[in-house]
């Protein structure tokens, strides 16, 4: 991707020359964590905000939506984590994609340390 930052030094990078025209959805992760209640699970997920500087937003008691960023900049990241109780422990789904002009995918595997 090349910007024209060559022309517009110290102004907003608004303007983007991209071939990328497709939107690529969101990517979705689901697994088995043995042995914790879903409210540590959740604790670890805004333990990991907190490391990484995301900010966390509102949402329903078994969910945590975690942000980063602008969607008028650089796109505003999100990993949202469900959490539900399961035999044995918790089963976990994990949502990462990017908001913005359009919508990129993430890779839920890069925030998930098994």
């Amino acid at each position: 991707m090349r910007t024209f930052d060559k022309w517009f030094r110290g102004t907003a990078m608004l303007f983007l020359a991209t071939t990328r025209t497709e939107s690529v959805g969101r990517s979705f992760a689901r697994f088995f964590v043995p042995g914790q209640p879903p409210a540590i699970v959740l604790s670890a997920a805004k333990a990991y905000a907190a490391s990484t500087e995301m900010q966390v937003e509102a949402g329903p008691a078994n969910q945590v939506t975690l942000t980063k960023g602008s969607i008028w900049v650089t796109g505003k990241r999100v990993l949202r984590i469900g959490v539900w109780d399961a035999q044995g422990g918790t089963n976990v789904q994990v949502e990462a994609y990017v908001e913005g002009l359009s919508e990129f995918s993430a890779d839920p595997k890069t925030f998930v340390v098994a």
